[in-house]
């Protein structure tokens, strides 16, 4: 359990993080200086070409956050500001969708609307990180970086509660060397997301319901996917009821009548279950503040149905859909998709059923939907890296391979995103 945690070790995490992220900036660096950039305007979510290093650290939604941070999402989405002079002050602006449609049917593009899939947490602490840095591009990476080594220490936190030290510095291995963990060197909201996460969870393994409501509502307000959190704690709950400890507890015997019983014993007493209803008023922060700047709530829905790549449907259909759209897309896209579900499948009778339900409903919900951002999406099934650490501590044969192949898919499209290159 947690409370076990050496001080050794402890510093032994701390300092496999900080050369994680050393690992990962050098190789970001020394892709941006020696690799060729992508031809510009190849898209209109990028830094200008010639910018700095720091500033191609928020290409593609990385500069939606800032956008939103500096202007909001109403001023944004009207072009109500001047391009030039805002330009200038930003980086990250440029004139492909300034002043175009907003909503399905109106005239020009869609692409200014792009703003209201980015939830606000994020965005609003850029803008206030920017008061005291005096520059939004330098908040959205030093917030990015500063979450990674929160996220990194609740991660490992929450690992060692079920396994031992080197299995918890694995499974940040991993975690860091996912082909899309640029996204935890980028200005990007995965780090943030990813600390309240497993803060979240952590909170609910000690019974500390109150924090974890609030820290999974916050995850709510960063992004959509924070709601699948909500039946793995209640499962948690469920279990902990059953055995508080890390001991056996199956499945039939957490779900069964008398623990349900005991569960429900347990509500009437003490309802501290009742603080996991922050969740969802997380979601509803964010659709009050949609509805206050597109007068919609659910604008972000019809923005990203509009996108070719945002539709929602059937896992199969997605799944073939993905294949539909050629190499580009499918080679970055089925692997992860495949590889997630193996690790399920070499997980059913040795990790956490909580985990386990975590990952299946974030394996249903991505394959439900035919986006191209999977690369960097699949960072946030945190069981994922658990599950792989555990895995080549049981078949250590496996290990060194994992190891090569996550990290060089990460350096090679490490290297494309800070040149602009689609991956995001």
């Amino acid at each position: 359990m947690t409370a076990g945690i050496q001080r050794s070790e402890w510093r032994q995490a701390a300092l496999a993080a900080l050369l994680l992220k050393l690992a990962a900036l050098a190789v970001l660096y020394y892709g941006w200086c020696f690799v060729p950039r992508a031809n510009y305007p190849a898209d209109l979510w990028m830094t200008r070409p010639t910018t700095s290093f720091l500033d191609n650290l928020v290409n593609f939604d990385g500069a939606w956050f800032v956008r939103i941070a500096a202007l909001g999402y109403r001023r944004l989405a009207s072009g109500d500001y001047d391009l030039a002079a805002e330009t200038a002050r930003l980086r990250v602006l440029d004139p492909l969708g300034y002043r175009q449609g907003l909503y399905p049917g109106d005239p020009g593009r869609i692409d200014r609307g792009y703003g209201f899939r980015h939830w606000p947490l994020f965005p609003w602490l850029i803008r206030a990180t920017a008061a005291l840095v005096r520059d939004y591009v330098t908040a959205a990476v030093l917030l990015a970086n500063l979450g990674y080594f929160a996220f990194a220490l609740l991660f490992y936190a929450l690992v060692r509660a079920d396994f031992d030290h080197l299995t918890g510095l694995k499974a940040l291995l991993f975690a860091s060397i996912h082909p899309g963990a640029y996204s935890l060197t980028a200005g990007f909201n995965e780090t943030l997301f990813l600390a309240l996460v497993a803060g979240a969870f952590l909170a609910g393994r000690k019974d500390r319901w109150l924090l974890a409501g609030l820290l999974a509502g916050a995850a709510c307000m960063t992004r959509i996917l924070g709601e699948i959190i909500f039946a793995p704690l209640l499962y948690e709950y469920l279990r902990r009821s059953l055995n508080p400890e890390a001991g056996p507890a199956p499945l039939a015997a957490v779900l069964g009548r008398e623990n349900l019983a005991r569960a429900w014993r347990k509500f009437m007493t003490k309802p501290a279950l009742l603080w996991l209803l922050l969740i969802p008023i997380g979601t509803g922060i964010v659709l009050l503040t949609f509805q206050r700047t597109a007068g919609n709530p659910f604008v972000f829905f019809g923005v990203h149905e509009v996108n070719e790549y945002g539709q929602v449907n059937w896992p199969w259909l997605m799944l073939l859909e993905t294949w539909r759209k050629g190499p580009a897309v499918w080679m970055k896209e089925l692997p992860l998709h495949l590889a997630l579900l193996l690790a399920i499948l070499a997980s059913l009778r040795h990790l956490r059923k909580s985990y386990l339900l975590w990952m299946i409903l974030f394996f249903l919900i991505q394959t439900s939907n035919a986006n191209h951002s999977y690369l960097r999406y699949q960072i946030q099934c945190l069981p994922l890296f658990i599950a792989l650490a555990d895995l080549s501590r049981r078949h250590p044969a496996l290990q060194a391979g994992l190891i090569a192949l996550s990290a060089g898919l990460f350096g090679v499209f490490a290297v494309m995103f800070i040149n602009g290159y689609w991956t995001a």
